[in-house]
């Protein structure tokens, strides 16, 4: 069977896209519109590039009205939905430090001087934002790489793809349609303290995970916090994994950090308004079904 691989460098992480039954010359073309999409928007996006039109509102919206585009526009409008239907627990902005590769101590140290909720301190319309506080600055870390997911996966379909599997720094999985075999797409998570890992079926659905951040520091893997939690006003450093699985890539990739950054009434809204995905946690050595989804509740 003829299999294309497309692989590229994206957001800080590796993107790695099979497609079963297309040659190189047939996906080479779809190959470079995605490199164009994954460019596009860590352009708009990032915030460790200069030029990136996030950069620009963080440094100038709180002196002035700054213009966005119409896909900044969108985003932020998704973010709106996802800050209330969480109940707060995702959060897009955060304190902003001048060091973004500060510890977890400067960083609560900086946040223990500002209010809990931030959301409310932007203000965006007719293609313009402003901030209204001081300190704060835009951070869509928790959202680009779904974001990003959403447009391939609908890319890919424009040119008729029925079957693929992507990946996205090994932590947001998208597939379309089923295994070239037959049945749904394998996966296996494993599990953080070498015990049972989670099998996942995919079938036109995606997962998302969120935890501790690893890295390797003179040969040797450190777990690092990344993940603000808003209500607590720390970073987290629990050693544990959420997973989030949804038919929408965007979706995953917001739940699964908001379920980390969650108090328990947070956790409760985000379990009962997204009754249709599915949650995980992997917790104390064991791999757990949050809440079974709705559909496949109603189905059994």
């Amino acid at each position: 069977m003829k299999v294309f691989e497309y692989s590229t460098y994206a957001m800080g992480t590796r993107f790695h896209l099979v497609v079963p039954g297309w040659d190189e010359p047939m996906g080479a073309a779809v190959g470079a519109y995605v490199s164009r999409i994954l460019r596009e928007e860590e352009d708009r996006m990032s915030r460790y590039k200069d030029h990136s039109e996030l950069t620009k509102i963080n440094n100038n919206a709180l002196k002035e009205f700054v213009e966005i585009s119409e896909p900044m526009k969108q985003i932020l409008d998704e973010c709106q939905f996802y800050v209330e239907a969480t109940k707060g627990a995702f959060e897009p902005l955060l304190h902003k430090v001048e060091k973004m590769a500060a510890s977890a101590e400067t960083i609560n140290e900086i946040s223990s001087k500002h209010q809990t909720s931030l959301w409310k301190n932007i203000k965006w319309d007719d293609h313009k934002i402003r901030f209204l506080s001081s300190g704060i600055a835009l951070d869509l870390g928790g959202f680009g790489k779904g974001w990003a997911m959403e447009k391939i996966v609908d890319c890919l379909k424009e040119n008729h793809v029925t079957s693929a599997f992507i990946s996205f720094g090994e932590s947001t999985i998208t597939t379309i349609g089923s295994h070239p075999l037959g049945g749904p797409w394998k996966t296996q998570i494993p599990n953080l303290y070498h015990g049972k890992p989670l099998d996942i079926e995919l079938e036109d659905a995606s997962i998302s995970i969120s935890g501790l951040k690893v890295k390797k520091v003179d040969g040797k893997v450190k777990k690092m916090a990344h993940i603000y939690h808003p209500s607590e006003e720390r970073m987290i450093e629990e050693d544990i994994l959420m997973l989030t699985k949804s038919v929408s890539p965007l979706r995953a990739e917001i739940l699964s950090t908001a379920l980390m950054a969650a108090d328990d009434s947070q956790k409760t809204a985000i379990l009962q308004t997204f009754s249709d995905d599915g949650f995980f946690e992997c917790k104390g050595g064991n791999w757990q079904m949050l809440k079974k989804p709705l559909k496949q509740a109603n189905e059994s």
